[in-house]
Parts: structure tokens; sequence; C-alpha cells
């Protein structure tokens, strides 16, 4: 990829390309003029789409260093931390398997025949293992290797829910927590069939799509039957109440209704710069609507045609230059091998299991 720091490069490998001979003829001519549009155009991109390069170079670091200026205190540790405790000596997914394995033989004496083979073939599915503490004023998360090898420590504080304010209009909310039930394992039709209070409207948003969804299908000439809705996103919206206003959230399903006072910002919703970096990272879609996420889009896909160009466009400008031919052609060779084993190992360990 091109900088505009980089512009004088390009253009000097222009000059030079330029400046090598070409037999004269229309075919010569119009191969000449191809290879200075794809040089320009080459590096215009490259100028043109600079502030996304940098973005997602710099959010791509911020997600492979989950500790690098992160809004949160946090801290790693090792393998040695663990001493005096029982993950002081590395864990052994073989020796857990055969634990699994005699394990089995004393539930079922029957079974005595069960036995470990290929013990090199044991391993864990995954290799993070996730854990929190919480304590007065402060939820403590840890992430380390399942093998007991390091990992890090997070640390956030934690909402007091004895000091929070409950809304007038709660309902269907735990008093312990404040709670509504947001999240989507929760925000869903059996968890809006338990027997607790709810705020359902005459016509509910789940009916009304009940209702829809096998007209659509057929119209569309496909099968229908029992419709069920899983999840709904919560409605957010500004309440006024005694004179106060919150920021109210209903969940549709589940018929409950929360808030908070607008003036206050719950910890772990804050969009500390961090947050905000990788949340762009890994915006994606276009929206039903057209606004700034439906025109980040629009660049995603730019961006990702134009990294395909600059790969292609590279390739012709190098090859227009002979001296680098034997060089680029041994390194190119180097890559696709290397690119090669790297892709076959990243298959087996991301579809393992």
């Amino acid at each position: 990829m091109n900088t505009p720091g980089s512009a004088s490069t390009i253009e000097r490998l222009s000059d030079v390309i330029e400046s090598i001979p070409i037999p004269t003829g229309h075919r010569r001519r119009w191969i000449r003029d191809v290879l200075h549009w794809i040089r320009r155009t080459h590096l215009y991109f490259g100028i043109f789409l600079f502030p996304w390069a940098v973005m997602y170079g710099v959010t791509g670091f911020l997600f492979n260093h989950p500790l690098a200026f992160s809004d949160l205190k946090a801290r790693s540790f090792s393998q040695s931390d663990w001493s005096g405790t029982d993950l002081a000596k590395p864990l052994s997914a073989v020796e857990i398997a055969t634990d699994v394995v005699e394990a089995l033989k004393k539930r079922s004496p029957d079974a005595a025949n069960y036995k470990l083979v290929d013990p090199d073939q044991a391993a864990f599915v995954q290799e993070i293992v996730s854990a929190s503490v919480k304590s007065e004023g402060l939820q403590t998360t840890l992430f380390f290797d399942v093998l007991g090898r390091g990992g890090s420590i997070h640390f956030s504080p934690t909402k007091d829910s004895s000091s929070s304010e409950k809304p007038p209009f709660a309902i269907g909310v735990s008093s312990a927590t404040g709670s509504s039930g947001t999240k989507k394992k929760n925000n869903s039709a059996e968890a809006g069939s338990q027997d607790v209070e709810k705020l359902m409207l005459e016509y509910p948003l789940a009916e009304r799509y009940k209702q829809a969804i096998p007209i659509l299908l057929t119209k569309l000439g496909y099968a229908t039957g029992e419709v069920k809705v899983g999840f709904i996103p919560d409605l957010s919206f500004h309440l006024e109440a005694d004179g106060k206003k919150w920021v109210a959230r209903y969940n549709v399903l589940q018929g409950s209704l929360s808030g908070r006072p607008i003036e206050t910002d719950p910890p772990g919703e804050r969009l500390s710069v961090r947050r905000f970096l990788t949340k762009l990272h890994k915006t994606h879609a276009y929206t039903y609507s057209i606004g700034s996420q439906w025109l980040w889009a629009v660049f995603v896909d730019l961006m990702s045609g134009v990294m395909l160009f600059w790969g292609v466009s590279g390739l012709l400008m190098w090859w227009q230059i002979k001296r680098t031919r034997s060089a680029g052609l041994l390194l190119m060779i180097a890559s696709v091998v290397i690119a090669g084993v790297l892709t076959v190992g990243m298959w087996q360990a991301l579809s393992f299991g």
C-alpha cells in the first residue's frame, strides 16, 4: 500500500518504467498507456484511502494486543505466578484425557476395555479460559491459557446496585440488580413466558412479526409453519417522570421496562477511545437506511476492492522492472508457500472439534 509519503517513490518508479525502451507501434503504445493508468490509479487510491489503511492498521494492532492502550486497568501474568496453586505445574491435555478414560472405567466396570488411543491427538478445542471475581465495587476478569501457561487480568468498577435509583416506572425488573434482562440470551420468547409482571402492548411487535412472516414466505414461494421470534432488540427512549428525565429501556419480548437517569453513564457502557476504535474496526454490513453506518459500509467495500487492486497492480508494476523479476519471483514463491502452510494450520485450528 502506498502512502502520501511514498508518492515520490512511485513517481521515480514510474519514470524508470517509462524510460524503458519500447518498440514503436500501436500495440506497444496501448500497453504503455494501460500500465501508466494502472500506476496512477494505484497511487491515487493509496492517497485517498490512506485514513482507512491507518485505521485498520491501528485497530488490528489493538485487537492483537488486548492490553495496549486499554481504558481499563489490566496486567499480564506468567505461568510462574501460579506457584503455590494446583496450576503450578503445567497441565497436559493427554493427562486430563487419561483421567477421563479412567473415570469412565470406574463409572462402568463392564467397560474396562476403554482405553485412550492416539494420545498425541488430545487437545483442547480452544485455549483461553475466562473467569471473573466480584468484590465490593470491583469486577475482576481473568483470561488465561487452559494449560496454565499465563494470561491477563482486567479490572473494572462495578455498579453499586444498592445506591442506584430505581425508576418509578420500572416493571418486571429485579430490585436487586435493576436489570431488565436485556442480554440476548434473556430476550427470548421463553424468558418472556415467565410468571412476572409485564408491560405488554395491545398489539405486541412479536405478534406483528408472527402474522407477517408466513405471508412473506408464501409470497416468496417458501413453506411456512410455526413462527417463533427468538430475539428483538430492546427499545431505548427518553422518558420524563415526575419532572426527571430518564433513559428508558423496554424489553419487547419480556415486557419489562427499566431505566437510568439521563445524566448518568453506567460502568461498562462508556465509549472510550479504544472501544470506539475496535467497534469501528468490526463495523460492517449495510443498514436499511442511508446514514453514517451505511456510508461506512461503502468505504469498507471500497477498501476491500482497492486492497485487491493494490496487490494485482503492484505485481504488474514489479514485472515491468526486468532486473527485479528473479528476486521478486523467489520472494513470491516463498510467500505463497508460507501463506499456504499457515492457512492449512489455521483451518485446522479454527475448525477443530
